[in-house]
């Protein structure tokens, strides 16, 4: 291993175990020449990276945030606006008392759900610590843009919360547990959180193992399936009241992905070619590059099209390349729990807000 990239051993961010299994070294997602130990605790069951990079920037920045070429980034802009309108509406719903209905992005990125939950009337806070983002976010969270829960508190003491989302966030986070506790305490009494993130419990993950396209070791620092991530909710102080696997759109694209990930070529050609704008034909050469763009061209609508057929399937036993979680926080003592001032689409139902 590449001690220049690394730190020590990492312990198990959910029980700060010691006692770990190899599960087995897995590839760098950059294509970096470095592999990364993938263990198990032995304690808790977690799956998580035994080695963090000293340098995290460098697995984000420019290149993880690129919205490539200047096509792909128009076509970027309007799905991302469209499907976070979807998001919001299936998600979280609509205020009924839009002028005290507070949500908190966590890891907001882009911050195009933000602007869709603006703009359906909720009062919006983002949480993004990419700096160089901040500029594009403060038009879409009315300029309630923090780089960290820290600053957040610190600038903002007494504020509240009725929704936290973290989309594809949790993954990503080194101490997850603080994070989970600190947002716990920032909600309102019976308010919710509502995450999605790679489910490891997923036939993908477990079929094509490197191959899966939400490995993407060292971003992603830990994988959940479902009764892992319950039970790291639970003991943060939050009630799980429904797990489903209904992002469908992101999980077909993602199975088809992981199909053409067994292609000769880099893992994820398409995605960073088309998403990120890596410069594929700079580091191989037009004959490799072209003849790798017409065999994914070819091949991505039947990758896409058996995707489509396996996901309704693979959804319905819990094996979705996604999983989605919809938890509240856990009452006080005395805590009314009859109130409900909010529906819930996707669930058919309500939730209190104070």
């Amino acid at each position: 291993m590449n001690t220049e990239l690394v730190t020590l051993k990492r312990n198990c961010p959910h029980c700060s175990s010691t006692a770990s299994e190899l599960i087995r070294h897995v590839p760098d997602c950059d294509e970096r020449n470095i592999t990364w130990p993938l263990l198990r605790c032995q304690k808790c069951g977690l799956v998580y990276v035994g080695a963090l990079p000293q340098n995290p920037g460098i697995y984000y920045g420019s290149l993880y945030f690129k919205q490539g070429s200047s096509w792909a980034a128009q076509f970027n802009r309007y799905f991302a606006t469209y499907w976070n309108r979807v998001r919001v509406f299936t998600v979280i719903g609509y205020p009924l008392n839009a002028a005290s209905s507070r949500l908190l992005d966590f890891g907001c990125g882009s911050g195009y759900f933000l602007e869709a939950a603006l703009h359906s009337g909720w009062e919006t806070w983002g949480v993004e610590p990419d700096s160089s983002r901040f500029s594009l976010l403060s038009s879409k969270a009315s300029g309630r843009i923090y780089s960290s829960l820290s600053e957040l508190m610190t600038q903002e003491p007494g504020v509240r919360f009725h929704v936290i989302t973290l989309w594809h966030v949790l993954e990503h986070l080194p101490d997850l547990k603080q994070i989970l506790l600190k947002l716990n305490e920032m909600t309102q009494e019976n308010g919710i959180i509502f995450l999605t993130l790679p489910n490891w419990g997923s036939w993908e993950a477990e079929r094509f193992g490197d191959r899966w396209f939400h490995l993407d070791v060292p971003r992603h620092l830990q994988h959940f399936d479902a009764p892992m991530l319950k039970a790291v909710l639970s003991e943060t102080g939050w009630t799980v009241e429904w797990i489903g696997y209904t992002a469908w759109a992101y999980c077909t694209y993602g199975l088809a992905q992981t199909f053409l990930n067994c292609l000769p070529g880099p893992k994820n050609f398409i995605f960073n070619l088309i998403k990120r704008g890596v410069h594929y034909r700079n580091r191989m050469g037009p004959l490799r590059f072209f003849s790798l763009v017409l065999l994914h061209v070819f091949l991505f609508p039947v990758a896409l099209g058996v995707a489509a057929l396996l996901m309704p399937l693979l959804a319905c036993r819990g094996r979705a390349g996604t999983v989605d979680v919809w938890a509240r926080k856990k009452p006080s003592v005395g805590e009314r729990k009859d109130v409900r001032t909010f529906w819930y689409p996707l669930m058919g139902k309500q939730w209190r807000k104070n």
